[in-house]
Parts: C-alpha cells; structure tokens; sequence
C-alpha cells in the first residue's frame, strides 16, 4: 500500500473539516439547549459524573493510540494477517479494558461519586443512577475503539465524517423528548446519550466487518506475544494519559471542592468550546497521523521532516484562526449563545484555548514518538509533569486565588510537555532543535504575535449599533489577519506554492 500523497491528505482534511464544521455547529446548539433543559445544577452535576468516568476510563485513552499505531504500521508494511492479527487482538484487548474499567468503576468511582463528591442532597440519588448509565456509555465508546482504528488506519474519512455527522443530529434530536415528557431530565438525558452511543457502536461494526477483510474478529488470530507486546505499549502510555486525565479532572474536583457543583456547570461550557475548536486541529491531525506513522516506518526522512514541519505550522495556524476571534470576542458570543452564563465561563472559554496552543505542537511529536514504540521514558517524564497540575492547582485554590488562575499552571506545563517531546523526537528521527526553533517556533510566534497587536488594535476601529454585526465584523476581520500573516508571514515559498497549486487545480 503506498504512502498516502499530498492530495490524499488534503481531501482527507477537506472531508474531516465540513465534518468538524456541522458537528460543531450542532454541538454549539445542543450545549444551550441542555443548559437551558437541565439547568445550571443538573448540568454541573452531568458533567462533573462523567468526569468521574472519564478518570476511570483511562485505559481506553492509552489503547485508542495504541491500536491506530498497530494497524498503521502493519498497513504501511502491506502485511495482510498481521493486520488481522492486530485488530482481533485490539478487540481482546478492549474486552479485557471494559472489565477491569468496570470494575473499578463500580467499587473505587461508585464510592467516590457517593461520598466525596460535593452534590446537592437532593440530587444524590439522581447522580448515581447518571453515573450508572455512564458507564455503560463508556463501555460501549470502549469497545468502539478497534473500528473505529481500522476506519482511521484505512484513511477512509468520508465514511468518519459522514458517521460523527449521524452521531451529532441524534445527540441533538433526543433533546426532544427533554422538552415535552414529564420525566427526571438529568436521567433521561443520560439514557437516550447511552442509546446513541449503542447504535453508532453497531453502525461502525456493521461498515469495518463488511469494507474490510482483515477487520474481521477472529480469537485464533490473537497471538499472546502480540497482546503482551500492545498491552506493554499500552501500559506506559497509560501512565501520561492517567496524568492527564487526573490533571483535567482533577481541576474539575477540586473547584467543585472548593466552590460547588455550579462552577463545573462553567467547565461544562469550557469543555465544549475547548472540544469544538480544538476538534479541528485533531481532524487535521487524524488526516496526518497515518502518513506520519507510514513514513517512519519506512525511514523515508526527508518526506517525514517535511510533513512534520507542515504538520506541526499548520495545525498551529488553523488553531489561531480559530481561537483568536473567540478570545477576543468571548463575552459577546456567550450572550448571543447562552440564556443562563455560569460565573467565570468567559475566563474559562478564553484561557482554556490559550492553555491549549502548545498542544498543538505536541499532536505530530506524540504520533512520531508512538510510531517509534520507544515510549518508556518520555511517558515517565511527561507524566510527572503533567501530574504538578494538582498540587499547585490545590495551592492557588486555598490561598484564593481566581478559578481560572489554574489555566495559567495548564499552559506552562502543556508547553513543558512540548519541550520533552522535542527532546526525544532529536534521538530517534533527523527532527531536532535547530529545525524545529528555526522552521516552527519562530514563524508561529512572529505570526502569533503580530496578529494579536493588529486585531486587538481593530476593535477601537470597528463599531456598529448592532451587537450582531459588531460579532460578525470583528470575526471576519480577525479570521482574515491571521489568515493573511499565516500565509504571508508564517509560511515559506514552497508552502506558499503548494497551496497555490492545490487551489489552482481544484479550480
């Protein structure tokens, strides 16, 4: 199978973006209706249980990169029974992770839910029984994960985007039911979410199980060497995706320590402008990460430190035209979208998006570092890292510093995760620090910076009696700077042409 080209990728990303552009728009949609459905309380109290799933649903994080790995590799190396080796064994192993999650789930979580956590009397009873139907939701996203892998690996994003479009319409129609039936919404919400979840399952099972000969579950093809060997991977990769997981969640716990169950409705908010925008940056990255891996494999360098470059600026770029417009016009967005605005959701939204920019740099270092397997030590020490989130997110919190102050903590870190990255990616590929200062850092800070004076600068400019085009206005204007500078400022001639030159084609 050959690597994928340059316009492999590009219609890849074209697919990913429209699905990214409906799902968000929809998702967008959604939030304000649930809000507006369950209310502040019930809302923090929805988000604040599912944090406690996701804590426990750590094992999963690690193994969805472990599986896309696998049947990258063996797809790049034309390797038909080692792919069925490795998605049967992903689906082993997946069966393994959704016991072991519900175990700990029903003991450790149950107990936590039950007794730490800091929920209305009232609504106790309701919390549990959500907690309750949230693992099963888990369970069923679990086992998703090997299809929805083979879908990914394959580079088949028509069907990926078409199938996250189906998902988002459902979410949005069972809100329905919400508004005419006299029921316990916060429960009902919770059930019909776990129904949708079910159904996407046996759709992606029915499309992988028919398109793909070798995605076929088969237990005599699942080798313990190969368990043992995924497992492994999986093991250390657990150890920064339990970091993560403690670090994001755990800031969710501490401020509902601290503040109550209304300031996780404002992490709710967060979460879902976060999880929108930065959705476009994974959707480009989900087009990459196959040729990355492919590349390594096959020890093509110079193709592989030119897409990592590409890669690593435009997801930087994408990621700045995105959020800029929302930092700088947040308060306004939030009261055009939202009737009820949790206390500190602005403060929230804004620096959430700034924490993240480092991130982005991270996406095509975590795929290079995995595709390696050479994964032990960078896990170890990002993961440390990673985990100082709470201790000093405790500190801020008990000598009363603002809520939001904990963003800070999050960016400097993320970026310090970055820097190891960097690191070990100079060991292992002809990827080091010259290149990256020279040809990465240097562009998106000159385009970062400049684009922050000149649109912060054009809203004393831009005025309007309506608050609507005031928004639209200062939108546009901003997304345009930063398109411009990107293009102009941040990209070299060869990029300049490249793009030049899939534009002219498509013409």
């Amino acid at each position: 199978m050959a690597i994928s080209s340059n316009k492999q990728i590009a219609k890849n990303t074209i697919y990913l973006y429209i699905r990214m552009l409906i799902v968000m728009a929809v998702t967008i949609y959604t939030a304000r209706v649930v809000l507006e459905v369950l209310g502040i309380t019930d809302y923090g109290i929805y988000n604040l249980v599912g944090g406690v799933v996701v804590l426990f649903n750590f094992l999963n994080s690690s193994m969805t990169g472990c599986t896309q790995r696998y049947l990258c590799v063996a797809i790049g190396q034309e390797n038909m029974e080692y792919i069925q080796e490795v998605f049967s064994t992903s689906i082993k192993a997946h069966l393994l992770i959704s016991i072991l999650f519900l175990i700990l789930a029903e003991t450790v979580g149950l107990w936590f839910v039950s007794t730490v956590l800091n929920i209305p009397a009232q609504s106790k009873i309701s919390a549990i029984i959500v907690y309750e139907i949230a693992i099963f939701t888990a369970i069923s996203g679990i086992m998703r994960v090997p299809y929805n892998g083979a879908i990914i690996a394959y580079e088949k994003m028509s069907f990926y985007a078409i199938s996250s479009i189906i998902e988002t319409a459902l979410k949005l129609i069972i809100l329905l039911p919400l508004v005419y039936l006299a029921l316990n919404k916060l429960i009902l919400y919770s059930v019909l979410v776990g129904i949708v979840n079910l159904v996407i399952l046996i759709w992606y099972y029915l499309y992988v199980t028919k398109k793909f000969i070798n995605c076929r579950l088969n237990f005599s093809k699942t080798p313990r060497e190969l368990l043992k060997e995924m497992m492994k991977f999986t093991g250390w990769s657990n150890f920064s995706s339990l970091s993560n997981l403690t670090a994001k969640q755990g800031m969710g716990f501490l401020l509902n320590n601290f503040l109550g169950v209304t300031i996780n409705a404002a992490i709710g908010i967060m979460n879902q402008v976060t999880n929108a925008i930065y959705g476009f940056i994974n959707n480009f990255m989900t087009a990459v990460n196959p040729p990355l891996i492919k590349q390594f494999v096959n020890k093509d360098w110079n193709n592989l430190s030119i897409l990592f470059v590409r890669s690593s600026k435009f997801s930087f770029y994408l990621m700045l035209i995105l959020s800029i417009p929302v930092v700088l016009n947040i308060n306004t967005i939030l009261s055009i979208w939202l009737i009820n605005i949790p206390q500190y959701t602005n403060y929230f939204c804004a620096l959430s998006l700034i924490s993240l920019l480092p991130n982005v740099f991270g996406g095509p270092i975590w795929t290079l570092i995995q595709a390696s397997g050479e994964i032990k030590s960078y896990q170890i020490t990002i993961g440390i890292l990673i985990v100082l989130n709470l201790p000093i997110d405790y500190l801020l919190l008990y000598f009363k510093q603002p809520p939001y102050s904990l963003l800070y903590v999050t960016a400097l870190i993320n970026f310090g995760v970055v820097l190891c990255g960097i690191h070990k990616l100079n060991k292992i590929t002809n990827i080091n620090w010259k290149l990256v200062t020279a040809k990465i850092f240097l562009p998106c800070a000159v385009v970062l910076v400049i684009s922050l004076i000149v649109c912060y600068l054009s809203k004393f400019y831009i005025h309007s009696t309506s608050i609507i085009i005031q928004l639209v206005a200062n939108v546009v204007f901003e997304v345009l700077i930063v398109c411009a500078l990107s293009f102009m400022v941040g990209l070299n001639r060869n990029e300049r042409n490249s793009i030049i030159n899939l534009i002219v084609k498509k013409l």
